[in-house]
């Protein structure tokens, strides 16, 4: 038996808050995984302390 003809979708406010709480989901992920990124970097640390260590001397 089908009952598509009676299917009711979840409310209009359940999608649209899905859809924007993964939005935002991925955007907080992307910029704490690049923030973790550089905090974990010997690179960018080397270049941060660097900098600091010119601006004091100038």
């Amino acid at each position: 038996m089908n009952h598509d003809e009676n299917f009711q979708g979840p409310p209009t406010v359940w999608v649209v808050t899905s859809f924007i709480g993964g939005i935002a989901t991925g955007l907080a992920l992307i910029y704490g995984l690049e923030m973790l990124g550089d905090r974990l970097s010997p690179v960018s640390n080397l270049s941060q302390t660097t900098s600091a260590t010119i601006v004091r001397n100038l």
